[in-house]
């Protein structure tokens, strides 16, 4: 492969030239330090895709510290650690109207602990989400910034070009990001608290007419006195309509051991 790729037309001209053979061993010098170029071509070539290969990573470890060391710092404020507060109030600051006061007005309106640990649950899933769609792009970036040589345009200049713009953008709406959903969750109303008190009924401005009341739970537990041939009454339930009415030929609901045809159904 060596012979072809770098060194195939040379060393075939050559052999025409002195009327060699093709099957006699190639042992000439010539040859041997042809091949010796080949192989040192080889590996430059591969030096300096390695070498690419390296500086696209470097570009991708800068991006790396800058978004972890702004997680770091958001994760140790919502842990209490009050060492970056300028910093996160600046940088608020830098898309909005956020400012010292701001924070001090909510620390004691929601309280240190409360105020600190919403910070994190706002920042840290953003933080997170944002930074993998960041990695995506890059890789894809990464494998087809190759296509910008067909342009002369170098392939290593343009990535890190590229890589940077796109990081900006990804820092800026991270900020921004933080921003929107902080003062989203800032201005929704707070939940009111619900004191359970036992449930009462007032009758106040309530009125009766003289007699409603009692006629009408009188009608509801009113009940009819039946009166047995033995002589002794018994106390039978009003029916109610729409229960199931009682057959003819079934025994009376008044317990007379009759036919209700010819009791109370007569």
């Amino acid at each position: 492969d060596l012979m072809r790729i770098f060194g195939g037309s040379q060393v075939e001209g050559m052999m025409d030239r002195f009327g060699l053979d093709e099957s006699v061993p190639l042992e000439s010098g010539l040859v041997a330090k042809a091949i010796e170029n080949a192989q040192k071509k080889v590996e430059g070539f591969n030096f300096d895709r390695r070498k690419q290969v390296v500086e696209m990573d470097d570009v991708m470890n800068v991006h790396r510290e800058v978004v972890y060391k702004l997680r770091r710092r958001i994760l140790d404020l919502s842990s209490g650690n009050l060492e970056h507060k300028d910093w996160f109030i600046d940088k608020i600051g830098e898309y909005s109207d956020f400012s010292q006061k701001d924070w001090d007005k909510y620390e004691k309106s929601f309280g240190r602990e409360m105020w600190l640990e919403g910070l994190g649950q706002i920042g840290l899933p953003i933080v997170d989400i944002l930074w993998m769609d960041h990695l995506v792009a890059m890789d894809q970036l990464r494998e087809g910034i190759g296509l910008r040589g067909y342009a002369q345009r170098d392939p290593m200049v343009e990535y890190k070009r590229e890589g940077h713009e796109r990081f900006e953008v990804l820092v800026s709406k991270i900020y921004s990001s933080i921003t929107e959903k902080l003062y989203a969750a800032l201005t929704a109303e707070k939940p009111e608290k619900v004191t359970k008190k036992k449930a009462s009924v007032s009758t106040k401005g309530v009125s009766y007419k003289k007699g409603e009341f009692e006629s009408g739970v009188a009608d509801e537990a009113q009940q009819k006195k039946v009166e047995l041939p033995t002589g002794k009454t018994v106390e039978v339930e009003k029916v109610v309509s729409g229960e199931e009415k009682v057959g003819r030929n079934d025994p009376c609901p008044c317990g007379s051991g009759k036919k209700y045809k010819k009791c109370h159904g007569s």
